[in-house]
């Protein structure tokens, strides 16, 4: 009678642990989601940076291609070099000059990398506490 409630018990804490396996699966198909919009957007201010640069080095009069609307380029002269409108939320821009265009944008990029480092160690935890609990399922079967 003993031998079947030591399987009964092992077999509930199998399901236990397949079900928490179940629940980090999930975490860190999440985490890894979330790290890949995070190098995305990372990716993304690093060319708007590029950019930035690029415009201090134009003059006035300049020709170029501006996005008019998804893959629609019109050709525009440039007035003001000196000078950008930075989106700052709310659908509301405001006036920057490119040095503090270019601050703006790395202390995004600071910011998004600090959360990657953050959120790339959570992942890494559980991955441990996973491969933890894929050895307790395999030593109790």
């Amino acid at each position: 009678m003993q031998k079947n409630a030591k399987e009964i018990t092992n077999k509930k804490e199998v399901q236990e642990h397949m079900i928490a396996l179940q629940i980090l699966d999930h975490q860190l198909k999440q985490g890894q989601q979330q790290l890949m919009v995070i190098e995305q957007q990372v990716s993304d201010l690093e060319t708007v940076r590029v950019g930035l640069i690029d415009l201090a080095g134009s003059s006035s009069g300049s020709e170029l291609f501006v996005p008019f609307s998804s893959g629609i380029f019109v050709k525009a002269e440039l007035k003001d070099v000196s000078h950008v409108l930075v989106n700052i939320g709310a659908s509301t821009a405001v006036k920057k000059t490119l040095p503090e265009a270019q601050q703006i944008v790395d202390v995004q990029i600071k910011e998004l990398r600090e959360l990657q480092g953050q959120l790339s160690g959570q992942v890494q935890r559980l991955v441990a506490e996973a491969e933890r609990l894929q050895e307790k399922v395999s030593a109790t079967q």
